[in-house]
């Protein structure tokens, strides 16, 4: 091979060198939605006022749900409507975690 030249190219492995910082602690998911109860206690005053078998004791009657319910999709939670003779228990049905709910049949 008279006059060729070859060529060689040597391939070295390129070194990175970063800072690095480590991170301690705990993730923290974001927080929880909860169902609006005085929102919830209205709703549940309006069901039980359309209903003709409860419309007249509804009238004067107490509605007290529970507080500080998470938006956990298919969680049942039940209010209790109380006064004038009336007791009942009304199943709210949470359907997302957006807090959409359904206000059930008083019983």
């Amino acid at each position: 091979m008279s006059g060729a030249r070859r060529s060689v190219v040597l391939a070295l492995p390129l070194l990175l060198v970063g800072c690095t910082h480590p991170v301690t602690g705990t993730a923290t998911a974001a927080p929880r939605r909860v169902l609006d109860s005085a929102a919830v206690e209205r709703d549940v005053r309006e069901v039980v006022a359309a209903d003709p078998a409860t419309r007249d004791a509804a009238a004067g009657a107490r509605v007290v749900c529970p507080q500080g319910v998470p938006a956990d999709r298919n969680l049942v939670v039940f209010c209790d409507v109380t006064g004038d003779g009336l007791r009942l228990s009304v199943p709210v049905t949470i359907l997302d975690a957006d807090g959409d709910y359904q206000v059930g049949s008083a019983f």
